[in-house]
């Protein structure tokens, strides 16, 4: 944990890493970075609110899509580290290891 930086980084044995973030402006971002490869990667976040979904400002970013959709995360972390652990476990890192 950097406190620093507000930031909490998981690796895991996949390779994968998670990183947690959250700051003074009620900005917050969940990211899952599956390799080091260009666009491997899946954002949850509410860091601008450029993107017109409805839940916006919050949005997710799809691994490989630059394009934003709608998010179940509120910047809450009570409410949002169970949906991000299930997503972790049954979403995108479960289809990887396939």
């Amino acid at each position: 944990m950097n406190e620093d930086l507000s930031q909490l980084k998981i690796i895991l044995k996949s390779g994968a890493v998670i990183f947690i973030r959250y700051n003074h402006y009620g900005e917050y971002g969940y990211q899952i970075k599956y390799s080091s490869q260009k666009n491997d990667f899946s954002i949850f976040d509410n860091f601008d609110d450029r993107w017109d979904v409805t839940t916006r400002p919050h949005h997710f970013h799809k691994k490989g899509s630059f394009k934003a959709v709608a998010s179940p995360m509120l910047g809450n972390p009570t409410h949002d580290i169970p949906i991000l652990v299930k997503f972790i476990k049954e979403g995108e890192l479960k289809m990887k290891n396939k």
